[in-house]
């Protein structure tokens, strides 16, 4: 059977004249993905990754709070931003800018009166530990 007999077979109301290979090209032709359908740049993606690491859930807020106060009592910036980087799940934002956030948010919060965390020594300590102890697994 050649494909004008199969065509004619499948929709015999179709006139005659019309080219035979027509239709099929038609229907086998893919359409070009439009450039607003890739995927975004990496530039875009990193982007948004380093928006998104300000946005985590309250969770996070609260874990990360710990290991910031464990770093300001330990002073050991640099082993917590990477650790910090790790446990939210981002690498989009370097490891000094992470330093540098953590100690800018440290000098904010001492300015409001933070020394008064220190002065809860009970649930600081117990705070602590559990941090060493998470970081040591």
């Amino acid at each position: 059977m050649n494909i004008g007999t199969a065509e004619a077979a499948v929709a015999p109301d179709r006139e005659k004249d019309e080219p035979k290979d027509g239709p099929l090209l038609l229907l086998s032709a893919k359409k070009p993905e439009s450039p607003s359908t890739q995927q975004p740049s990496v530039a875009k993606a990193d982007a948004q990754e380093a928006d998104d690491f300000f946005l985590v859930d309250e969770t996070d807020h609260v874990e990360a709070n710990a290991y910031f106060e464990a770093a300001v009592e330990e002073e050991m910036w640099d082993s917590m931003a990477t650790e910090y980087l790790t446990r939210l799940k981002t690498k989009s934002l370097r490891h000094e800018e992470v330093k540098r956030q953590l100690k800018k948010r440290y000098e904010r919060m001492r300015q409001q009166g933070m020394e008064n965390f220190r002065n809860n020594a009970p649930l600081y300590r117990e705070a602590t530990e559990r941090i060493s102890r998470e970081c040591a697994s």
